[in-house]
């Protein structure tokens, strides 16, 4: 989700962090493409009409222009042994970025051993064990190093402060019921930035599959390492939610078309809501205390 939003919107977006992600539209709006090609045989991506339908898409107008692309900032991960989404696939998201961004903006950590898990110094089970909460103690504190490769000259990181841990309504800004979103969504806000939050950035985390709140609780949003970060950085993090449905039954982001053929498109209901949300952090924000 990171990548297609970051590809859609790279007019107001300056740089995304992927963990474990697959290229844009890798799915071609097909579930049995998504669940073989793009998870665990990436030697069937081609990335030849991946590209295409990026520079059709940018020059019908359905996403920002595909030249914004080439300045932004691209932090790719993944771990050695993940079995869910192979190597291959993230690899796959290396050779579509370098049609389009500066080499000298892209960074990739593909040597680190663990499993399919989001990787923290200490938070969440083992590193190598492939469950919920999908969180891992590797050693390694992959929010830090998205943020300070995307961010420059950040501050040491903090102590996360669970007074600046707030649920939102998400519905105020979607149909959250065409989207597959929940209704709370949850935003990190340190005390400056509800005292005047334009002086913050923000910074939107996706979280993965059969991580939402609705089956996890907050451990994702508490765990995975941004609001330490956030804290000490004056960072806003926002954590938009889905919600399991009949179409999504892990709760996974939109890679392939339940919410509608448009999903990769500015126009796709998850898109669209997320671009609303990041577009009006400000008075999000402000309505926290």
């Amino acid at each position: 989700m990171s990548v297609q939003m970051h590809v859609a919107y790279s007019a107001s977006i300056s740089g995304v962090g992927v963990v474990a992600g697959g290229p844009y539209y890798c799915s071609l709006a097909s579930f049995s493409r998504l669940q073989t090609a793009c998870t665990a045989n990436p030697y069937l991506i081609d990335l030849a009409p991946l590209i295409s339908y990026a520079n059709i898409q940018s020059a019908d107008q359905t996403i920002d222009p595909i030249a914004n692309l080439a300045p932004s900032r691209v932090f790719l991960y993944s771990a050695k042994q993940d079995i869910r989404i192979y190597p291959g696939v993230v690899q796959a998201t290396l050779q579509f970025y370098q049609n389009f961004v500066d080499p000298s903006n892209i960074m990739t950590v593909f040597d680190n051993n663990g499993a399919h898990v989001f990787p923290t110094v200490s938070n969440g089970g083992p590193c190598w064990y492939y469950g919920a909460p999908y969180i891992g103690a590797c050693n390694y504190d992959g929010a830090g190093a998205i943020l300070s490769f995307l961010y420059d000259s950040l501050n040491p990181k903090a102590q996360f402060n669970n007074s600046n841990l707030f649920p939102f309504d998400q519905a105020a800004y979607a149909d959250v019921w065409q989207a597959g979103l929940s209704n709370r969504g949850w935003v990190y806000a340190p005390y400056s930035c509800r005292q005047n939050p334009i002086t913050c950035r923000l910074h939107v985390v996706f979280h993965g599959c059969e991580q939402d709140y609705g089956v996890i609780g907050e451990t994702f949003v508490r765990e995975a390492g941004y609001g330490e970060w956030a804290e000490s950085n004056n960072i806003v993090i926002l954590f938009p939610q889905t919600v399991v449905g009949s179409l999504n039954i892990e709760g996974c982001w939109d890679f392939a078309g339940f919410t509608g053929a448009d999903f990769a498109l500015k126009s796709g209901p998850q898109m669209f809501a997320i671009n609303q949300m990041a577009q009006n952090y400000m008075s999000i924000v402000q309505k926290l205390d």
